[in-house]
């Protein structure tokens, strides 16, 4: 086990009959350092999905609230599913490949699982 492993689940484990040892090295050291080739692979996956993100602020930007304060686009409503639709475009047009993007507004952005669904709302956070 790494140092940095959690005391109480070691413990727990402990309890259970498990002898453990803990080490100082990690438990995958080829993972300490990246190569040449993942570091560009990565510095270009950020690139594609700030990308996705500039698309989806723009679109934010954009976007005026009506009386009831819901977002409105173009005079159509702003909904999850259309702003999500956008930045997965822009992410497309980049040459990525997006896959379950979150646009979460409101409470549904407490949800670690909600993708995000329906009309969006100013004054209100939005989990992307």
């Amino acid at each position: 086990m790494p140092e940095q492993f959690p005391a109480g689940l070691l413990e727990k484990l402990r309890c259970h009959g498990l002898k453990i040892i803990v080490s100082e090295k990690p438990f995958f050291p080829q993972r300490s350092r990246k190569t040449r080739e993942e570091i560009t692979a990565l510095t270009t996956a950020l690139r594609v999905a700030e990308t996705g993100l500039r698309r989806g602020i723009d679109v934010l930007k954009a976007s005026k609230a009506d009386r009831r304060g819901y977002l409105k686009w173009g005079n159509i409503p702003l909904t999850s599913e259309r702003l999500r639709a956008e930045m997965d475009a822009a992410v497309l047009h980049a040459g990525g490949s997006p896959a379950n993007t979150i646009v979460a507004g409101g409470e549904q952005g407490c949800d670690p699982h909600e993708r995000g669904h329906g009309p969006l709302r100013s004054n209100e956070a939005i989990v992307t």
